[in-house]
């Protein structure tokens, strides 16, 4: 029987299959977990990135709102209340009388709350010149509120009158608007 410890090449065998053992049963598990745990700081870093992000964007809206806190205050103003569309309705009226045009209000459907942007449809018949009308139009168009005229039908109405000997013919001009005016988000 041979010494083993004559012989190195056998020693050395034995010291590569103990140590490949070990690598096998005690270091490789733990590399599953090593890469595990590499992949969960992956995207803990990735998120981390995106808080980081939107934590700068949300310091820069706070200086832009700072700074521009006029301009957003006036912005509002643009937007009608639909709850109490009291001074919508007031603008409209002394649009109307600065254009010298008779106006009467139609009640309008409701709004479908899933239709985009709240607004407050308005539909209104109009009397007047046919250049005071379109006056009062580009005057609600250019008002206060943010509105969108959607349709506007001029036509003559004619009264038919018998006033003695001769009879009596007069034309005057209606309108028949429809606009919409953009109204505040309601929370």
């Amino acid at each position: 029987m041979p010494n083993i410890n004559n012989n190195p090449v056998l020693i050395a065998m034995i010291f590569a299959a103990v140590a490949m053992g070990m690598i096998f049963f005690a270091v490789f598990p733990l590399a599953a977990d090593i890469k595990e745990a590499a992949s969960r700081i992956g995207v803990q870093r990735g998120e981390i990135a995106d808080y980081d992000f939107r934590i700068a964007n949300a310091r820069k809206f706070m200086l832009f709102s700072k700074s521009q806190s006029y301009g957003l205050e006036k912005a509002e103003g643009v937007f009608a209340d639909s709850r109490m569309p009291l001074d919508l309705i007031n603008s409209i009226e002394a649009a109307a009388e600065i254009s010298d045009v008779a106006i009467e209000f139609l009640p309008s459907l409701p709004q479908d709350p899933l239709d985009g942007w709240p607004f407050v449809k308005i539909e209104i018949n109009a009397s007047g010149a046919v250049p005071a009308i379109l006056r009062f139009v580009e005057r609600m168009e250019n008002g206060r509120y943010l509105m969108e005229i959607e349709s506007v039908d001029i036509g003559l109405s004619g009264v038919a009158g018998d006033f003695g000997l001769s009879k009596v013919f007069a034309v005057s001009p209606k309108a028949h608007i429809l606009s919409k005016v953009y109204a505040k988000l309601q929370y």
